[in-house]
């Protein structure tokens, strides 16, 4: 599908490769606003020739181009590119942003485009209620618990002591499709505004810190998008406008609560409720938080069981407990080391440091550090040095950006890599499919060769393909010589060679 500028103005960056948003667009405008276009299929020839010549000189296919002003300019309605799936995408589309080109900030693009009228308000899901201090109670019980719409709707709840709330919500065009995010979330304590956010804009630099707004647990769980309306002392989003403390509810005391919802349009969705002091005497109290208690404002080190972990300040939103344990077993060769609450949102890397088993010492750059999950091992890399306290210890450090558990392995096994095209004889139009695959720490670079000489192929790691069309490469008519070398991040590597003709 073709994309159109949304302004006249000039190319101000391209950035092209296998991830984020794969071939992406910027167009710098004179009203200081600058437009983005992301998982783009191709570009237009004016920007497809400046970014083939980059390719090629610097013989990547990953590039990130800044041009200056005037050099290419659009006109508003231009055809600029095509819309894709490149990148992290999930399915066929285009991404489109609007932001401050001074700031670079993000902002509400439904300021800037029109469409239909949208008379729908936002949807209510459900409440959640937090037992925010350890004699807090919500419906007789020292824990949280969320509340469908229909179980909470001008009902009353049962609680006591210091409670959070937050709001499961989101919003709909008239015309349906895919959810967007309510713009303001207002929440009122007996006719008393305490909470207000409005999302208009914030900097990209803050992304992480979405993680601490929304209920983090609940997102990795059980996939709700709870908003809170409290904010950890770490928060630092720009989009709260009135934050009073946590409510407090007495024994014996009624408090009338309303959360009201408003999308861009300016539909607004209600949900009021009560919440009644009453404490359950019998109700068991919440468990003791296991490990060590790390503020988030200092820097926290500890060095046990095996794993070395250096938790910079600032890495958490608010202060957390955290436990250190080790799970030993028997193959492979590695135990698992269990750092923290995988359910804890972090702003900033741990570093994890392992000692390098000494069966392993000949093959230490083949090592990494690794995430165990439901799913398995991922690649999480590392650097191996000579420990501090010994020459004669090889250990590995690993920044990783969520807590959880953690093992070591080996990758000594090359890629593997094969074509996939099952006939030798292509046309212009054809696709040279090369599959590319590894099984454990993940490909890290590639290089294709025809007749010789280096060409530019898309890495598509959704579908492990290395691709590219003849017409595309300018490849003539007649018999051609492949090579293929592609290297994992251990630095293994695989290399296949393929004849094919182009008719």
């Amino acid at each position: 599908v073709e994309v159109h500028a949304a302004e006249r103005g000039w190319v101000s960056r391209v950035k092209v490769g296998p991830y984020g948003y794969g071939r992406a667009l910027y167009l710098s405008h004179p009203d200081g606003h600058t437009t983005v276009y992301g998982h783009l299929n191709g570009f237009a020839p004016k920007i497809d020739s400046l970014v083939r010549r980059r390719q090629y000189e610097l013989k990547s296919y990953d590039v990130e181009i800044f041009l200056p002003k005037g050099q290419v300019p659009v006109m508003r309605d231009e055809v600029v590119a095509l819309s894709g799936n490149t990148g992290g995408s999930g399915g066929p589309h285009l991404h489109f942003e609007v932001r401050d080109s001074h700031t670079e900030e993000p902002l509400n693009p439904l300021r800037f485009i029109k469409i239909a009228p949208d008379v729908t308000p936002p949807t209510i899901y459900g409440v959640k209620i937090y037992a925010l201090e350890p004699d807090a109670q919500v419906a007789g019980a020292s824990a949280d618990r969320y509340y469908q719409l229909n179980a909470v709707s001008g009902r009353t709840i049962e609680c006591c002591g210091t409670v959070g709330l937050g709001i499961d919500c989101t919003d709909f065009f008239e015309r349906g499709g895919r959810p967007c995010g309510v713009v303001e979330i207002a929440l009122f304590a007996d006719d008393a505004l305490v909470y207000k956010s409005r999302v208009d804009h914030f900097p990209f630099s803050l992304n992480r810190h979405v993680n601490s707004h929304i209920d983090f647990a609940e997102k990795i769980l059980h996939n709700r998008f709870i908003q809170r309306s409290f904010v950890s002392p770490g928060n630092k989003l720009p989009i709260y406008g009135v934050v009073s403390t946590p409510t407090c509810v007495k024994s014996g005391e009624v408090r009338h609560m309303r959360y009201e919802v408003k999308d861009f349009a300016g539909n607004v969705s209600k949900v009021s409720f009560s919440l009644r002091g009453v404490r359950n005497d019998g109700a068991k109290p919440k468990p003791r938080p296991q490990g060590e208690l790390v503020r988030w404002q200092r820097t926290w080190a500890k060095d046990t069981l095996g794993v070395d972990v250096l938790i910079p300040r600032e890495t958490f939103y608010d202060d957390q407990f955290v436990a250190i344990s080790r799970t030993d077993r028997a193959k492979p060769l590695m135990p698992v080391f269990n750092v923290g609450d995988r359910c804890v949102p972090i702003q900033k890397p741990v570093t994890l440091t392992m000692a390098v088993p000494e069966v392993w010492k000949p093959i230490a750059d083949k090592v990494y550090v690794g995430r165990v999950s439901a799913s398995g091992l991922s690649y999480c890399g590392g650097s191996v040095r000579t420990d501090f306290g010994s020459s004669s210890v090889l250990v590995i450090s690993a920044k990783v950006m969520s807590l959880g558990s953690y093992t070591l392995d080996v990758d000594t096994v090359p890629p593997s890599v094969r074509v996939r095209n099952k006939y030798k004889s292509l046309r212009m139009s054809d696709v040279i499919s090369i599959g590319v695959s590894d099984a454990k720490s993940g490909i890290s670079k590639y290089s294709v060769l025809i007749d010789g000489q280096w060409q530019v192929f898309e890495y598509d790691y959704k579908n492990n393909r290395l691709k590219a069309t003849p017409g595309y490469l300018r490849l003539s008519k007649g018999r051609h010589q492949l090579r293929a070398e592609v290297e994992d991040s251990c630095g293994n590597v695989r290399t296949i060679d393929w004849n094919f003709s182009v008719i």
